[in-house]
C-alpha cells in the first residue's frame, strides 16, 4: 500500500513555509537590524526576492503589473517585520533549548527537547505562510494557475527525485500539474500534494519505477531511523 510519508516530512514544509529557526547568525532579512538611523543611510530597497522562494516564484511566473508589484512588496515588508519580531521574542527560548539539547544526558530527554524546537520552527513557518496566503490575494486567477502549476511541478519533481522520468512522463506530470492548478484558489497544502503524488505513482510510473521509488523511500526512512538511534 502506498504511503506518502515523505510529503509530510519537514523538508517540504520548509519550502512552502519559511526558513529553519536559527537564532544565531540569521541570514533572513527579517533578522537583520534596521539600518535606518540618523547616522546610517537607508538600506537597499526591499524586493520580492527578500520574501523567500515563494515570492521569487510569484515574480518569475506571474508577469506582475506595477500595482501588483507595489502591493506585494508591502507584503514582503510586513513579512520581514513580523519574522524579525518573532525572532527577537523567541530567540532566547530557542538558544536555551539548543543548549539543553547539546548537554542532554539521555536520549529521551534529547528527543523531547528536539520536539520542542521543531514546534517552534513550525510556528515560525506558519507565521511566514500567513504572508504567502496574503500575497495570493493580489494576483489574478490566470496568474494563480501558473504559480500553482509551478509549485506543484517543483514539489513532484522533488518527491520523485529518485526516479528518472522519460520525456513523455515529464510532460504528463507537467500537464497534470497545470490541469490541477486551474481549479485551485489557494496555495496547495499537504493533502493536495499527497493526492497528486499518489496519482503520479499509480498512473504515470511504470512498475519498475514504482519499485525504485519505494526502495528509495525505504532507504530514506531507514537512514532517518538510524540518525534518531544514534542521537
Amino acid at each position: 500500500m502506498l504511503s506518502l510519508a515523505l510529503l509530510g516530512a519537514p523538508a517540504l514544509a520548509k519550502e512552502e513555509g519559511g526558513e529553519p529557526v536559527k537564532p544565531k547568525n540569521r541570514e533572513d532579512p527579517a533578522a537583520k537590524p534596521d539600518a535606518k538611523s540618523e547616522d546610517q543611510p537607508a538600506g537597499p530597497a526591499v524586493t520580492l526576492s527578500d520574501g523567500g522562494e515563494f515570492f521569487q516564484l510569484i515574480e518569475s511566473e506571474c508577469q506582475l503589473d506595477d500595482k501588483q508589484r507595489d502591493k506585494l512588496i508591502k507584503v514582503v515588508e510586513e513579512r520581514i517585520k513580523a519574522l524579525k519580531l518573532w525572532d527577537e521574542k523567541n530567540a532566547p527560548q530557542v538558544d536555551k533549548i539548543q543548549a539543553a539539547i547539546e548537554s542532554a544526558r539521555t536520549k529521551a530527554h534529547k528527543q523531547q527537547l528536539e520536539t520542542q524546537l521543531a514546534s517552534l520552527q513550525s510556528q515560525r513557518e506558519e507565521q511566514a505562510r500567513v504572508f504567502e496566503r496574503k500575497a495570493v490575494n493580489y494576483i489574478k486567477p490566470e496568474q494563480k494557475s501558473r504559480l500553482f502549476a509551478r509549485l506543484l511541478n517543483d514539489k513532484m519533481t522533488k518527491e520523485f527525485s529518485s526516479i528518472t522520468f522519460t520525456e513523455k512522463q515529464a510532460g504528463q506530470v507537467k500537464e497534470l500539474c497545470e490541469k490541477t492548478a486551474k481549479g485551485m484558489v489557494s496555495i496547495p497544502e499537504k493533502t493536495a500534494l499527497n493526492a497528486m503524488a499518489k496519482r503520479i505513482y499509480l498512473s504515470i510510473l511504470e512498475k519498475d519505477q514504482q519499485k525504485d521509488y519505494e526502495k528509495a523511500r525505504r532507504a530514506a526512512l531507514a537512514e532517518k531511523q538510524k540518525e534518531n538511534k544514534d542521537r
